[in-house]
């Protein structure tokens, strides 16, 4: 495009924030926005503050100024409903009928056609322009003005917390968003994505740039990738750079850091840090008051690290559990199976944790290699899920020679609830009464997903673990290695003759 930023900040200053209510000085900020929008890229994302106004900076002015210097001629605005994305449609209608000074300063002449979701435009010249408002996920394929398909759309909060934490509707935008969203528009069509990043798995969050990747900048209020061979040109904002650290500031005039602070109160107030972490940090988990906290994860000492080892301290009874993922839905799981030795005393150690995606046949064959190395008192499964799938192959499976006895512990569905169904972990982890091979190559991703449960982009393990936890709250903990050593010399005992000695055949006694 050839409009630029500063293009876009005159015209602000001139002709719109006068009209704004109670206006602010335009801040950096905004003026950083407009270079992403009005980049060539045809593909643009951003990840900014609640209240920042990254609506009015992109949705209101950069469109109006996009359309009013001809840049742009059929524009679809989307947002999370249909009656918000008429919200932002009617707010650009007041400009073309209320503010006088613009359409004279861009020969506007009239709008030939004003409905609660259209208005169609007109300059003095002749030349027309429309701008349409959509819903998410309603039918856009085919969208036509007078033969010319969008070129510019923008999409501001496609989604809501509703849609995000649910992984089936996530799925199912995602699916919308590429194959009906991304391909609405011509060929010249520019696409441009605002809103503020509700879960880790969200299809925002997915445009955005990989913290861990080499190519990532990280700054204190702003994340942007220099990889120019990425589809799209993303950058994520947050107000200030964590909880604590109030050091630099996004928008100091509106957002300065008593203000802050009291934001962030309102929500410590009602025990949702959380919920600050997402709508100012544009991180949806809040890591020092997180459903599994990092100072939770307790290594399990040296001596103790070798799992079966008869030099530990005290003996382990294991159990094993796997979380299935072998439907459709569930394509983008993993399958997980989680090992956990419990000691006499109580302790739960995390001993091994298998992701992996594969058929019912891969699943089946990396339950006999826990069952060989570890041999768990019980395989927990969910009862629906192994009945559907890997059931029938199982037994037959345990019918050969080779193959281990598998002792499995099927367990009623617990619902769509995860957040419930690990709470025995949660509670035990908080009472540092788990322990974790903190030295295992799976440790860094079981840590990861655990610290952002139940908002991050997988679960697998995390519902691994909790069906093991489930199941061991109904059992009792380990024996010491005293009694170890008392039942192995008991069956040796019992399998000589004294045993017998004196006894009768029938009776025993």
């Amino acid at each position: 495009m050839n409009l630029t930023a500063e293009q876009v900040l005159g015209f602000t200053n001139l002709f719109l924030l006068p009209r704004f209510d109670n206006p602010q000085p335009t801040p950096d900020f905004h003026i950083d926005l407009w270079r992403y929008v009005c980049d060539e890229a045809k593909y643009v994302a951003i990840a900014a503050p609640r209240g920042h106004a990254k609506s009015t900076a992109v949705t209101h002015s950069f469109v109006l100024a996009a359309v009013l210097w001809r840049e742009k001629k059929h524009v679809m605005i989307l947002s999370d409903t249909e009656s918000q994305a008429i919200n932002f449609l009617q707010d650009i209608k007041r400009e073309f009928t209320e503010n006088q000074g613009l359409a004279e300063a861009f020969d506007f002449s009239h709008l030939v056609k004003e409905t609660e979701k259209e208005i169609v435009g007109r300059f003095t010249d002749g030349a027309e322009f429309r701008i349409v408002a959509v819903g998410s996920g309603q039918k856009i394929r085919g969208t036509k003005w007078s033969r010319m398909r969008p070129d510019l759309v923008v999409g501001d909060d496609l989604e809501n917390d509703d849609l995000v934490m649910n992984q089936e509707r996530r799925n199912k935008f995602r699916d919308w968003a590429y194959k009906a969203l991304m391909s609405v528009g011509g060929d010249d069509c520019h696409y441009r994505f605002v809103g503020t990043i509700l879960h880790l798995d969200s299809f925002l969050e997915s445009l955005m740039p990989n913290e861990q990747d080499p190519s990532t900048v990280v700054e204190p209020l702003k994340i942007w990738s220099r990889d120019e061979d990425r589809a799209f040109l993303s950058v994520k904002y947050r107000a200030h750079p964590s909880m604590n650290d109030f050091s630099h500031l996004l928008w100091k005039t509106k957002f300065p850091e008593k203000t802050l602070r009291q934001i962030r109160q309102l929500f410590l107030d009602q025990g949702r840090p959380e919920g600050y972490a997402q709508e100012y940090l544009n991180n949806p988990i809040d890591e020092e008051n997180a459903y599994f906290r990092k100072q939770d994860f307790i290594p399990i000492p040296e001596k103790e690290l070798k799992a079966n080892s008869t030099s530990n301290e005290s003996p382990e009874i294991f159990y094993a559990a796997v979380d299935m993922a072998i439907s459709e839905k569930d394509a983008r799981a993993y399958t997980v199976i989680a090992v956990i030795g419990v000691t006499n005393d109580g302790t739960w150690r995390v001993r091994d944790i298998r992701r992996f995606r594969g058929d019912s046949l891969d699943i089946i064959q990396e339950m006999f290699t826990i069952q060989h190395a570890y041999k768990p008192e019980l395989f927990v499964v969910e009862k629906e899920n192994i009945a559907a799938s890997v059931l029938p192959v199982l037994e037959m499976e345990m019918l050969r020679p080779s193959r281990p006895f598998i002792n499995l512990e099927p367990m009623p569905p617990h619902g769509q609830d995860k957040i419930k169904r690990s709470r025995s972990l949660q509670y035990r982890m908080r009472a540092h009464r788990v322990q974790f091979d903190t030295e295992a190559d799976w440790f860094t991703d079981l840590q990861q997903e655990m610290l952002h449960f139940p908002r991050g982009k997988y679960v697998d393990q995390v519902d691994a673990l909790s069906w093991v936890a489930l199941a061991i709250t109904k059992l009792e903990e380990a024996p010491t290695w005293a009694q170890v050593e008392e039942d192995r010399w008991e069956d040796e005992i019992y399998m000589t003759s004294e045993w017998d000695e004196g006894r009768d055949s029938i009776t025993g006694y």
